[in-house]
C-alpha cells in the first residue's frame, strides 16, 4: 500500500527533486512506514509505503534487472506468489519478497496488456526511461484511486489531488457542472472533478504520456452474458465458491486483520466465512447510533454471536462531528455528498487502533442487485406496459380523487403515489435518474444565483446518460446495474470506504470487489438477484443455512447517520454558523433566502432535508480548506 505520486515537464528542471519530495508527503497517511523517490532530467516520481510484509519493505524505487523501468504502486496483487514463480522461471530476478515487483516484470513479458488478469487492487505507474514513456494503470473497479492534470505542458498525477495542488501553477478553477451533479446526485462522477482541468482515471483503464501526449484506453469493464444455463442449486455454487476463494487470497501480509459487520447480508456472509478459515475468534468492528431508527447493533450482535467473533463497537456522537467533517473533507480534496462517510471515517480511525486490515462487505448490493431501486424499476416497467386507458388515465384520475376527498393527513401519501406514478411514465434513463436524484432541479436552480445558472449547461442532467448508452445489457435488472456500478457505486462506496479507511492508514480489502467475482455476478439470471420485492435473492439462497434467519428477513437499512435530527437539535447552530454567516463562502453561489428557507424548512420538520444541508455544507467546507 502506498501514496504516489509524479511530474513531468517538457525540459529538465533541477527543482523537481524538491517538489516531488513536498507532493509525495502530502500523502504521509496512505504510506506512513517510509518514501521512495525518482528524479532525473524533466521527470519525478514518488511513493509513500505501507508494511504489508515486514520482511519485504523496498527501501529504493523498485525497478528491473538493468533499471531501465521504474515502477510506483499503490495497492496489492493477491496472487502475486503464483505470479512470481511463473516470472522466475522465465529468467526474472526479484529484490524483494512484496507483492507489486511482479507489476514491472509482468510488462516486461506482457507490454501494456498486463493489467487484465490481476487478481487485486491497485494504481501504478511505469515509467520507461528508454523510451520517455509513462504508463498509469487503475485496477478494474476502482478501488485504487488515481488523479492527474495536465497544465501548461506539466503533467502531474496522485493518488490523491492533494498531492499536485501543492503546486501553486496548478490552476483550481471550480467546475460548475460537477457542483450541479454534486447536489443532484451527492456525487461527482469520474472523470470529471469538482475542479477544471483536473481528472480522475476511470477503473478499468490505463493512461499514456510520451511526448507531451496524453492518450487514455481501456483493458476491461463489466460486460453481461444473458445466457442463463445454469441451474440455481449451480449458481449457489460457484457464488460460495468464487467469495470463500476470494477471502482466502485477500489473507496475505504480515498483520493483524478483522472485518467491519454492519449488520445486513453482504458483511454478515464475509464475517462468517471468514471466521470459518481461522483458528482464534474474528476482530469484528462496527457503528451505533442512539438515535432510535438509525441503530443496527441489534443485528451486528446476532452476527458477532453466530461467528463468534470479537466484537467491538463504537458510537458517534454529534459532539465531534464539527471536527470529523473539517477532517473528512480535507481527506476527500473535494466535496463528497454521501454523509455516510462521517461514521465510515470514525470507524475507521478506531479500528485503526485494533487492527491494520480489515475487510468489507462493499459491492455486494452491486454484485447481486441489492438496492431498492431495482424492484421499483422493475415494477415501473410493467406500469409502462398496462393499456394507456389504465396507465394514463384511470389509475392517476383515481389518484386525484383520493386526494380531494380523503383528510389533510394523506395528503403526503397521495402525493407520494403521484409522485412514483409520474416516474413511471418517464423514459427509463430519465426514470432512473430521477429516482436516485437527491435534489431535483427546480430546488437546485431555485438555490442558484444567477451567475451559478450561467455557469451550469443547460443539459448538465443528461451528462450522467452517457452510462445507458455505453452499457449493452437488455435485461432490466442488467441495465439499471451497470449504471449503479459506474455511476453510483464508483462515485460513492468505493471512495467512501478507501479515502476514510486511508485518511487513518488502515487497509481494505472487499472480497466482493474481485474482478472474477464482478464477471461471475453478470452472468446471473435476473430472477436470482431480483424476485418480487427480495433483492441479491441468489445469495440470501447460498448462504441461506450460513446466517442466523434475522439477517435474512431484515430490511436493508442504509449506513446513515442521524443527520434529520442531528440538524436539528445539537447541529443546528453549526450549520447557521457555517452557511448563513456574512463569510459564508456559499452565499457567493446560493441565494441566501433559499437557503435559510431549507433550514427552516428542516428545523420545523415539514420535510427532512438532512442530505441537502449536508450537500451544502460540505461544500461550504471544502471550499474554506481548498479555495479560501
Amino acid at each position: 500500500m502506498s501514496g504516489i505520486c509524479g511530474i513531468i515537464e517538457n525540459s529538465p528542471n533541477s527543482n523537481l527533486k524538491d517538489q516531488i519530495m513536498e507532493m509525495t508527503r502530502q500523502l504521509i497517511h496512505r504510506g506512513p512506514d517510509g518514501e521512495n523517490f525518482y528524479h532525473h532530467e524533466n521527470a519525478a516520481f514518488g511513493e509513500k509505503v505501507m508494511k504489508v510484509f515486514y520482511n519485504a519493505f523496498p527501501s529504493e524505487p523498485i525497478t528491473n534487472e538493468d533499471k531501465t523501468l521504474y515502477l510506483f504502486a499503490d495497492g496489492e496483487i493477491y496472487e502475486y506468489a503464483e505470479l512470481r514463480k511463473q516470472l522466475e522461471a522465465k529468467g526474472h530476478q526479484f529484490k524483494n519478497l512484496g507483492d507489486c515487483e511482479v507489476l514491472i516484470h509482468l510488462y516486461e513479458e506482457m507490454g501494456e496488456n498486463l493489467a487484465r488478469n490481476l487478481r487485486g487492487v491497485f494504481a501504478f505507474a511505469i515509467w520507461d526511461t528508454r523510451t520517455k514513456k509513462l504508463l498509469l494503470y487503475r485496477d478494474h473497479m476502482g478501488v485504487k484511486p488515481l488523479y492527474y492534470t495536465y497544465q501548461n505542458n506539466r503533467f502531474l498525477f496522485g493518488s490523491e489531488m492533494k498531492a499536485f495542488l501543492v503546486d501553486k501553477d496548478v490552476k483550481r478553477e471550480l467546475n460548475f457542472n460537477a457542483l450541479d451533479h454534486y447536489l443532484n446526485y451527492r456525487l461527482i462522477f469520474e472523470p470529471e472533478t469538482i475542479y477544471n482541468n483536473i481528472y480522475k482515471l476511470p477503473p478499468g483503464h490505463y493512461l499514456i504520456f510520451q511526448d507531451q501526449k496524453l492518450e487514455i484506453k481501456q483493458y476491461w469493464e463489466i460486460v453481461y452474458n444473458e445466457n442463463y444455463v445454469k441451474s440455481s442449486a449451480e449458481y449457489q455454487e460457484e457464488l460460495i465458491r468464487l467469495l470463500s476463494e476470494s477471502i482466502q487470497i485477500r489473507k496475505m501480509g504480515d498483520f493483524a486483520f478483522g472485518s467491519y459487520l454492519s449488520g445486513g447480508m453482504d458483511s454478515s456472509s464475509v464475517v462468517v466465512l471468514l471466521s470459518k478459515m481461522i483458528d482464534y475468534p474474528l476482530p469484528t468492528f462496527s457503528m451505533a447510533f442512539k438515535e432510535k431508527g438509525y441503530d443496527e447493533s441489534y443485528y451486528q450482535h446476532i452476527v458477532a454471536n453466530f461467528a463468534k467473533s470479537n466484537h467491538h463497537q463504537f458510537i458517534v456522537e454529534p459532539e465531534s462531528v464539527e471536527e470529523l467533517v473539517q477532517n473528512l473533507i480535507g481527506y476527500f480534496d473535494q466535496p463528497f455528498g454521501d454523509s455516510s462517510a462521517l461514521p465510515s471515517y470514525y470507524l475507521a480511525k478506531m479500528t485503526r487502533k485494533n487492527v491494520a486490515m480489515v475487510f468489507t462487505g462493499d459491492g455486494g448490493d452491486e454484485l447481486l442487485a441489492g438496492y431498492t431501486t431495482y424492484p421499483g424499476m422493475l415494477y415501473s416497467e410493467k406500469y409502462r406496459s398496462l393499456p394507456k386507458f389504465l396507465s394514463h388515465g384511470l389509475i392517476p384520475g383515481l389518484i386525484n380523487f383520493a386526494g380531494m376527498i380523503l383528510p389533510q393527513k394523506y395528503a403526503y401519501d397521495i402525493e407520494r403515489y403521484k409522485k412514483v406514478i409520474g416516474d413511471a411514465l418517464l423514459p427509463f434513463e430519465e426514470r432512473y435518474m430521477q429516482k436516485i436524484s437527491i435534489a431535483r432541479r427546480d430546488l437546485r436552480y431555485r438555490l442558484y444565483n444567477e451567475m451559478t445558472k450561467s455557469k451550469i449547461m443547460e443539459d448538465n442532467e443528461k451528462a450522467g446518460w452517457k452510462f445507458f448508452v455505453k452499457n449493452h445489457a437488455h435485461e432490466v435488472i442488467n441495465r439499471i446495474n451497470y449504471v449503479d456500478v459506474y455511476f453510483r457505486f464508483m462515485n460513492t462506496v468505493l471512495p467512501k470506504t478507501e479515502c476514510t479507511a486511508m485518511a487513518n492508514s488502515l487497509i481494505t480489502r472487499s472480497p466482493y470487489l474481485d474482478h472474477k467475482l464482478v464477471e461471475f455476478g453478470a452472468s446471473v439470471p435476473p430472477h436470482l438477484k431480483v424476485h418480487k420485492f427480495q433483492t441479491k435473492r441468489l445469495l440470501h439462497l447460498a448462504m441461506d443455512d450460513k446466517l442466523p434467519r434475522e439477517i435474512h428477513v431484515k430490511q436493508k437499512h442504509g449506513f446513515i447517520p442521524p443527520l434529520t435530527v442531528w440538524f436539528k437539535d445539537e447541529l443546528g447552530s453549526y450549520i447557521r454558523r457555517m452557511l448563513l454567516a456574512p463569510d459564508s463562502r456559499v452565499l457567493n453561489y446560493f441565494n441566501r433566502n433559499e437557503l435559510e428557507k431549507l433550514i427552516q424548512i428542516h428545523e420545523s420538520g415539514t420535510k427532512d432535508l438532512g442530505e441537502h444541508l449536508w450537500g451544502v455544507l460540505g461544500f461550504e467546507v471544502w471550499h474554506r480548506l481548498y479555495l479560501g
